[in-house]
């Protein structure tokens, strides 16, 4: 049973399992970056199928799930890079736009 759905950060559900185990297939592609929990204790997720969706293995019982995607410091590394090359290009284009132009008035042609 879905009891949550917050994409694209976090997914929760409780899940009723009366087999020994069960394997679990969330909609939702794999990353290292997602983390699983059941009732606090870490989980451990997979990729499955060509479309790599998350997949768990929950033992019997009463469980109650959350996903989180949970990004690491190369992430916040990533955005700084690009906020600086957005910045870089922009300052470039104000560079380039307050640079004289030449114009073919500016030359004078000498015959020989």
């Amino acid at each position: 049973m879905l009891r949550e759905w917050h994409p694209p950060g976090r997914i929760a559900f409780t899940a009723d399992v009366r087999a020994a185990q069960a394997g679990i297939t969330v909609r939702q592609c794999y990353v290292p970056a997602w983390q699983a929990f059941d009732s606090g204790k870490p989980v451990s997720l997979s990729a499955i199928g060509p479309d790599g969706l998350i997949r768990m293995t929950l033992p019997q019982g009463l469980h109650t799930v959350e996903i989180r995607f949970v990004e690491g410091p190369s992430a916040a590394h990533a955005r700084l890079a690009s906020a600086a090359s957005l910045v870089l290009c922009l300052l470039l284009l104000i560079r380039r736009d307050r640079q004289p132009r030449l114009t073919a008035t500016s030359f004078t042609i000498v015959g020989s």
